[in-house]
Parts: C-alpha cells; sequence; structure tokens
C-alpha cells in the first residue's frame, strides 16, 4: 500500500516524458530538459531545508540568486568548488557591493539602438533619496559627468584628448568656461616663479612664462588747457582737456606695493604770445592727504617751443593706497597744452 502511493504522487508530480527526456517538477508538460511550474517563489536550495537558504527563486520580472545570510556572499568564477578561481564577487553587507577581477565593457544596451543613451553608470545621492549623476558616453567623440543645470559639465574628448570643463566641445588640452578659483600655487612648466614675478604672455604660438615687472611702468597721463588758475587732474584717460577749470578731484587706487620713481611735466606754447606762465606748481596727495615735493617751474618759454621738467619722488606706496596728483598754474592769455605723466616702479 505504501509502495503504490509513492508511485502514485510521483505520477502526478514528477513526470518524465521519454521521448525528449525532459523531466518536469510540478508540471505534467515539461518543454526544456528540466521544467518548474509557473509559479513565484523559491525554485531550487542548494543549501538549507527551509527559511533563507542558498537557492534560485522567482518573483515578477526578477530571477533571483541569494543566499542565506547577509555575510555570505555570491561568486562567479571557474573551476570547480574546491578549486574556485573567482572573478566576480557580489558583496551581500557594508558599503561595498561587488568586486571585479578584470575591466567592465559597457556598450549601448538600446534596441532599437538610441545614441544619446550611450553606456555608463548612474549614481544616487548618498541618502539614496534620488539620482544624482551620470558617468558614462556623452557621444561617439565624448566621456564626461552628466548632472546638475550644467548637465554635461565635465567632458573628455577621447578622440583629441581634451578636457572640457562647462564646454562639450573644448579646443584646447583644458578648456573652462567660467571662473576659476584657485587656492594653491600655479604652477608653470614645473616652476610657480619668484616672489612678484608675474605670468606674461609670449604670444599664440609660445609658452607663457614668468618674468619680472618692468622697471618702470608710465600708468598715468593727460593733458591740461589754458584758462585757469587751478585744476586737479583726474586720472582718466584724457587725450586733451581744452581750457579745463575745476576738474572733480579723483583718486586712483595703487594696484600694487611699490615706489613711485618719477614724475614728469612737459609744457608746450602754441600761440604767439609771449611764453609759458610763470610757475606751474605739482601737488601729490597719498589717501587724501598732502605728501611730498612740489614741482615749482619758472619759464618763461620762448614762443612755439616746449620744455620738459620732471621731480624725483622715491616714495613708497603700499597697495591699495589712494593716490591723486593736482596742477596749479596762473592764468595766462597763452595757449598752453600740459602734459603730466608718471613713471612707476614696483619691487
Amino acid at each position: 500500500m505504501k509502495a503504490g502511493k509513492i508511485i502514485l504522487l510521483l505520477t502526478l508530480y514528477f513526470v518524465i516524458e521519454t521521448n525528449a527526456q525532459n523531466v518536469g517538477i510540478g508540471t505534467a508538460t515539461p518543454s526544456y530538459p528540466l521544467s518548474f511550474s509557473n509559479a513565484l517563489g523559491d525554485k531550487i536550495s542548494l543549501w538549507g531545508t527551509s527559511g533563507n537558504h542558498y537557492g534560485l527563486g522567482v518573483q515578477s520580472g526578477l530571477l533571483q540568486v541569494h543566499s542565506d545570510a547577509a555575510f555570505a556572499h555570491i561568486g562567479f568564477g571557474y573551476g570547480s568548488s574546491d578549486n574556485f578561481f573567482e572573478r566576480m564577487r557580489i558583496i551581500n553587507e557594508g558599503e561595498d557591493g561587488m568586486s571585479l577581477d578584470g575591466r567592465i565593457i559597457l556598450k549601448n544596451g538600446t534596441f532599437p539602438l538610441n545614441p544619446a543613451a550611450g553606456g555608463g553608470v548612474w549614481m544616487y545621492k548618498a541618502d539614496n533619496s534620488g539620482l544624482l549623476g551620470f558617468m558614462g558616453v556623452q557621444n561617439n567623440q565624448n566621456l564626461g559627468f552628466y548632472g546638475g543645470s550644467g548637465e554635461w559639465g565635465f567632458t573628455y574628448d577621447a578622440i583629441n584628448s581634451r578636457v572640457g570643463i562647462g564646454n562639450t566641445n573644448p579646443a584646447s588640452k583644458l578648456d573652462v568656461s567660467g571662473d576659476i578659483n584657485l587656492t594653491g600655487k600655479l604652477n608653470l612648466n614645473g616652476s610657480s616663479g619668484n616672489a612678484g614675478q608675474i605670468l606674461k604672455s609670449n604670444g599664440a604660438n609660445t609658452a607663457s612664462s614668468w618674468e619680472n615687472i618692468q622697471y618702470k611702468q608710465v600708468f598715468l597721463s593727460g593733458f591740461f588747457g589754458t584758462y585757469s588758475s587751478s585744476f586737479s587732474y583726474c586720472p582718466i584717460s584724457q587725450n586733451n582737456i581744452p581750457n579745463a577749470i575745476d576738474l572733480d578731484y579723483v583718486e586712483y587706487i595703487m594696484p600694487y606695493s611699490g615706489k613711485i620713481e618719477s614724475i614728469n611735466v612737459k609744457a608746450q606754447t602754441l600761440s604767439s604770445a609771449a611764453g609759458l606762465v610763470n610757475t606751474i606748481t605739482l601737488q601729490l596727495f597719498r589717501n587724501g592727504n598732502p605728501f611730498g615735493g612740489v614741482l615749482n617751474i619758472n619759464s618763461p618759454l620762448p614762443v612755439l617751443s616746449s620744455a620738459n621738467f620732471s621731480i624725483n619722488i622715491n616714495t613708497n606706496f603700499a597697495a591699495g593706497d589712494r593716490f591723486a596728483y593736482r596742477m596749479i598754474f596762473t592764468e595766462s592769455t597763452t595757449t598752453v597744452k600740459l602734459n603730466a605723466s608718471m613713471a612707476v616702479s614696483f619691487n
């Protein structure tokens, strides 16, 4: 009687199609060498008799390969169980999720093929609240990082070996579209230069270089007209200020620390009058206060002629100091042009 029940159960649950040599478990019509019933859940247990186990399972849209605990990982490789050569491991706990020996080859997996969906890796935010960014293929030329309002904010032109930041079509080895904030030193050809040197362009086809600042730099100049007993020079670009009276007092901000070396004044008569006015006075101001010597020019000049006058200042300024100067001369009926310029050296 017991043997009959066993035979009946095997007949109902375990069917062998002798012609096709297919085995069915839970199905009477096996279509493959080993077929299971079309039911969700565990299918094979490789270790364990109940509950969590090593095995295979099926859920809707998902084939499951699982171990029985978080500390038990899943390995892929070749060989045999006691002579196993592992190539990849799925890690079930901790920060790392996978370990791989070798490279990963990623291709566009869309069908029909969508060139805008190149291979890559999407990454979630640290709290898993949503996608943060994509690292992968932009097009047939660029690799890059995608995310935020800048979208492809960092790209690498793999055809021409160029890097673009904020620029998907870099024209140089490094092509940046936007501001750069540098908190460390700038090395040029392996050198960060010496104290006081500046970065100099040597033309489109020549590497830039660190250079010493030129000893003299003229940074203020202007022309002044006549018929004024007193006026202040405005340190902006002016080619000709005819008959100027009471120009606004404007200060110039020193861009560097350094030394004002000299001031040069050129006076020229333009009419047939007797000559230049008797006295020209130059007064310097630092941070709104008069300082230094006063240049008093006593001339008159011959008609239709000119003369140069200069004064050595040799005064140190700090970066950010406010500087201005004022020129005063007595009224004259002679048409006079005055050009004042300042030579500055930065040490």
